[in-house]
C-alpha cells in the first residue's frame, strides 16, 4: 500500500566504508531477485471519520472521499478515487500529474483485496504491479479494516546502479531517473528526480565494510529505514526495510549483480 501514498520511485540505496576498497565491489548494476526476496507482511488500515475515510499506511495518514476529487497525501502527492460496488478505482498524482492508477477489488466474502497498479515511469517504460492483501481486522465487504500484504508481483523487477566516488556514493534508479549523491558519514542528501518531491532526503551510515544503515526522510520526518548488506562473494545485496513503528513488518529485497 506504500505506492498508494508515496510514489517517490526511489528505494533507499547505500554502500559500505569507502576506505576499505580501491575498486568497490558495491559498484555496478543490481537487479531485484523476486524469488529470493520477501516483499510481503506490511499492513495498512482504513477507518471512517465522519463522511471521510482515514487511511494509515507506513508513516503516512490522510483523509479522502471517493468522490473523484483530489485529496492531499504528503508533499505534492494527491489521491482521488471512485467506487462501483466493491471496486475502487484511484489515481495517484504528483504536482498535478498522474503517476499511477490503481484498481482495487474486494472479494465477495470480504476477506481478500486485490490491487492492480499501472503507470509509466519517467524513462518511458510502463509497469503493472499486483498486490494481494488478506483482511487482518474488521469485517464485512467494505475497505474499512486492516489489511496485510501476502503477495506481490511486479511486471519489471527494480534495478539500481551504485558507484562509489571517493567518500560519496552515487546511487541511481534508472526507471525513475532518480539519483542520490550522499556521503557515507550519515549526512543527509537530497533524492533528485522528476517524480521526487522537494525535501525528500537520504542519509547513509556505514558499519564495517559490508553493511550500511540508510534513513529516508521528508522535511526531517523519518519515512523508512534500511539495512543493506553485501554478500561475501560480492554477488548479492540484501536490503532489509521497514517504517518507524512497524519493525515487525520488515521486508527483504535481494539484489543480484548484473
Amino acid at each position: 500500500m506504500t505506492k498508494l501514498t508515496l510514489t517517490f520511485g526511489m528505494a533507499a540505496l547505500a554502500c559500505a566504508s569507502m576506505s576499505a576498497f580501491a575498486s568497490s565491489p558495491w559498484d555496478g548494476t543490481w537487479k531485484l531477485n523476486e524469488a529470493k526476496s520477501k516483499m510481503t507482511g506490511s499492513t495498512f488500515s482504513v477507518s471512517k471519520d465522519g463522511d471521510m475515510y482515514l487511511l494509515k499506511a507506513s508513516t503516512v495518514t490522510f483523509k479522502y472521499a471517493c468522490d473523484g476529487k483530489d485529496y492531499p497525501v504528503i508533499a505534492d502527492r494527491t489521491f482521488s478515487c471512485t467506487m462501483s460496488g466493491m471496486t475502487m478505482n484511484s489515481v495517484s498524482k504528483g504536482s498535478g500529474k498522474t503517476l499511477s492508477t490503481t484498481k482495487r477489488d474486494i472479494s465477495a466474502d470480504g476477506k481478500t483485496l486485490t490491487e492492480v497498479e499501472t503507470g509509466t515511469r519517467p524513462d518511458g517504460t510502463s509497469f503493472t504491479d499486483t498486490e494481494t492483501y488478506l483482511r487482518a481486522a474488521g469485517s464485512g465487504t467494505s475497505l474499512v479494516g486492516t489489511w496485510k500484504n501476502t503477495k506481490v508481483t511486479q511486471s519489471a523487477p527494480d534495478v539500481m546502479v551504485l558507484k562509489l566516488n571517493g567518500d560519496v556514493l552515487h546511487s541511481e534508479n534508472p526507471g525513475y531517473k532518480s539519483t542520490i549523491d550522499a556521503k557515507l558519514d550519515g549526512t543527509p542528501a537530497p533524492i533528485v528526480g522528476p517524480t521526487v518531491p522537494e525535501g525528500v532526503m537520504l542519509s547513509n551510515k556505514a558499519e564495517g565494510n559490508n553493511k550500511v544503515i540508510s534513513v529516508e526522510t521528508y522535511k526531517g520526518k523519518e519515512l523508512s529505514k534500511d539495512i543493506m548488506t553485501l554478500s561475501a562473494d560480492g554477488k548479492w545485496i540484501t536490503d532489509v526495510s521497514w517504517t518507524p513503528g512497524k519493525e515487525a513488518e520488515k521486508e527483504t529485497f535481494v539484489y543480484e549483480k548484473q
